[in-house]
């Protein structure tokens, strides 16, 4: 993985992140203890449904940035139709 990959990725997830998309994967067993061990997929999934919003927002963000720069009426129709 290269450093910049890296440190985007960082700005979406991190430790606190990674132990609430873990809680809600629903492998706990019966006497209340987590396995050390999880499903992949499903931490996946469960991993994108958590941190996707805010990877979302932020690439719009940018986005709107770039229009705004370009095209400052067509980026404040675009914040008025997406709130």
């Amino acid at each position: 993985m290269s450093k910049e990959l890296r440190e985007d990725a960082q700005k979406y997830v991190n430790e606190d992140l990674i132990k609430q998309v873990y809680f809600q994967c629903g492998n706990q067993l019966k006497n209340g203890i987590y396995p050390d061990d999880i499903e992949l997929i499903e931490y996946s999934e469960k991993l994108i449904l958590v941190a996707g919003p805010a990877i979302a927002k932020a690439e719009r963000d940018e986005i709107l940035k770039i229009v705004d720069s370009l095209n400052p009426e067509i980026a404040r129709v675009i914040r008025d139709r997406r709130g």
